[in-house]
């Protein structure tokens, strides 16, 4: 399953390169490169939190309204479960925290169609590889310690968006199956910017 997320996500990487500097002809239409803020409710084996990512994407718009791309994701996360108790009279503790996660994305189809005479909508799905940063800290007494692992793997979703001339807004929604049988989701609104090369 890595494999084959790493392989998307390698297409995912090649689509934005084409994305951002194919030449114009006439099968194509444009092309958009984007940078979106996002704000979500993130899950990670029923553990609710926070995620606060950025996102790079860029796609190839074909005349008739369809295109494929790709993106790249850097997020922050609030989000960790504490445990506490005694065993044996010893007074013990964990904590295990999400700290950041990356991921890049293929767009293998989605579809743009105008809403008015100067915004559009996008609708699109995507899959590739994920990974999320995890921090366990363990106290027996006053003895503590602490260890870090990268859990990845395959992530897969949908996104909704508006442009508004250079402007974008929008709703996402991703699932990822992680290691040790994890499921992490996320439910996201985004907000970012059109650039212009």
């Amino acid at each position: 399953m890595k494999t084959v997320a790493k392989v998307v996500s390698t297409l995912g990487l090649l689509a934005i390169s084409t994305g951002v500097f194919a030449n114009n002809n006439e099968e194509v239409g444009t092309q958009d490169v984007y940078l979106l803020g996002e704000l979500g409710s993130h899950e990670l084996e029923d553990v609710s939190g926070n995620q606060f990512g950025v996102i790079f994407g860029a796609r190839n718009v074909s005349a008739n309204g369809y295109f494929y791309g790709g993106e790249v994701e850097a997020s922050l996360y609030d989000n960790d479960i504490s445990v506490s108790g005694t065993v044996d009279g010893l007074d013990v503790s964990g904590k295990i925290e999400e700290t950041y996660g990356y991921g890049a994305y293929f767009i293998p189809v989605g579809i743009q169609f105008d809403a008015s005479e100067n915004s559009q909508v996008n609708i699109y799905a995507f899959a590739g590889y994920s990974a999320i940063r995890l921090e366990a800290t363990a106290t027996v007494e006053s003895l503590r310690a602490s260890a870090n692992e990268t859990i990845d793997g395959f992530k897969w979703g949908a996104a909704i968006n508006a442009d508004f001339s250079s402007w974008i807004v929008g709703l996402r929604y991703s699932k990822a199956d992680l290691d040790y049988d994890s499921t992490e989701e996320t439910i996201a609104v985004s907000f970012g910017h059109k650039i212009q090369l």
